[in-house]
């Protein structure tokens, strides 16, 4: 017994000293040392607690593929104030006499010990503007039909993305997600905190990026780039489907959350939609291998197969609804 506490004595004192001392490099003053009250302890719980050790994780999972900026600057869409994106990740997938074809993912990193929870939308449907494609000049391609009229046109559409499976048969899809919270002995669900702390961030860090790339360019050469907000989680990510009374509940490591927002200036339209892919930390690699880099050069096969009409920004097609990809045409 004296033995086992005295194990126990010296186990604590271990912990004590570590609690105090912290790695220092050679050259460091005596002077920079933690104050009283502080404790490494303490200090590293906190690291492991916030978003920044993810943020790192994940930068160094892109680095493999992808030149990547931690901390990328963006201005708030909403208070016009100067805040920074997790990660910020580019790939330059080819380049065409007339495009530079890219790849950009604005990246948010979210850690949780309670679980996110993302429910199942009833009515299902990925809007004609997903995926964003930036730069063109900040142009919608025009389509037209002589003696008839013309139109504006997603790019994605334009493209015919919806023909590839990462859009058309992605993972499940979602119109609203929470995150749970603590009451008590129970739990509960609140939709302030990620809404606030993830879709607002990649909105505005996604408007930023779109509004640089219309300025860049050159004579010849313009970029279109797949920029797409995504969501990485180090935390449990439950999907929930069915019914209030008979919910069926599911570990998922990839959701798409689909948001709806009304526009202001009805010249542009009634409502404007965004799309975030929720990707856990486990999954990064996965999501990036298997899904995204195919997906991206089927964009960059369809954009450099057309890349005359999609530079200059109009096309000629059959009829105004019901036209494909295969019936792009030039403007005549």
């Amino acid at each position: 017994m004296l033995r086992a506490s005295h194990g126990r004595q010296i186990a604590w004192s271990v912990y004590c000293w570590l609690a105090k001392h912290m790695l220092r490099t050679d050259d460091n003053p005596e002077s920079n040392v933690l104050r009283e009250g502080v404790t490494n302890a303490q200090l590293e719980m906190a690291v492991r607690a916030s978003g920044y050790p993810l943020q790192r994780v994940v930068a160094e999972q892109l680095l493999r593929v992808f030149k990547v900026t931690e901390e990328w600057g963006y201005v708030d869409r909403e208070t016009t104030d100067r805040r920074a994106l997790d990660v910020f990740a580019f790939k330059r997938l080819r380049e065409t006499p007339r495009l530079w074809l890219d790849l950009a993912l604005l990246v948010e990193c979210k850690r949780s010990e309670l679980p996110f929870v993302f429910f199942a939308a009833a009515a299902p449907q990925v809007p004609r503007e997903f995926p964003v494609v930036a730069g063109l000049r900040g142009r919608a391609p025009e389509i037209h039909v002589p003696g008839v009229g013309s139109t504006f046109a997603p790019t994605s559409q334009f493209l015919g993305l919806h023909d590839f499976a990462f859009v058309s048969a992605g993972p499940t899809t979602c119109s609203a997600f929470t995150r749970a919270e603590r009451k008590g002995k129970e739990l509960d669900l609140s939709g302030s905190v990620p809404f606030n702390q993830v879709v607002l961030p990649l909105i505005s860090a996604l408007k930023h990026f779109l509004t640089l790339q219309k300025t860049v360019g050159s004579q010849t050469q313009v970029p279109a780039c797949l920029a797409h907000p995504v969501c990485v989680v180090d935390g449990p990510m439950v999907l929930a489907e069915g019914n209030p009374e008979t919910p069926r509940l599911t570990m998922c490591p990839w959701v798409r959350v689909v948001r709806q927002e009304a526009i202001k200036d009805q010249d542009q339209g009634f409502w404007r939609h965004y799309v975030i892919d929720f990707v856990h930390r486990g999954y990064v690699s996965t999501f990036v291998d298997q899904h995204l880099l195919p997906f991206a050069e089927e964009f960059a096969d369809r954009a450099a197969a057309v890349e005359g009409l999609l530079a200059d920004g109009k096309a000629g097609v059959p009829a105004l609804s019901q036209w494909k990809f295969s019936d792009l045409r030039p403007w005549k």
